[in-house]
């Protein structure tokens, strides 16, 4: 149908009929331990509602991230990531202090 408009790729996103906007994609400018602004490719027309985000690095067995994740503008949110290194042999998970990437996925509705 015509109108569900989208664009598809490693980001992007489909308009509903109501006018509904979800965008999806990866955010990879995150570091474990601080704060970062996570711009969306394109500004929602009124406003951003919500976001989810989960991470994405499926090829670290030594590492487990999550993160919380805030809408700031119509155009970004904020995200904290906090890894824990994880010990296949032990099962002992630690907190990993130091300042490392940590890649996201998200998805944004908004409208």
């Amino acid at each position: 149908m015509s109108f569900f408009t989208s664009a598809k790729g490693d980001n992007g996103y489909f308009s509903l009929p109501d006018g509904t906007i979800v965008q999806y994609g990866r955010a990879t400018t995150i570091r474990n331990n601080e704060i970062g602004v996570v711009t969306l490719p394109f500004s929602f027309p009124a406003r951003l509602s919500q976001v989810v985000i989960t991470h994405d690095d499926a090829s670290t067995t030594g590492a487990i991230a999550f993160g919380a994740a805030t809408p700031k503008t119509v155009s970004t949110f904020q995200v904290v990531v906090q890894k824990l290194n994880f010990n296949t042999s032990t099962g002992t998970v630690t907190l990993r202090t130091d300042v490392s990437p940590c890649y996201v996925r998200y998805i944004a509705i908004g409208s």
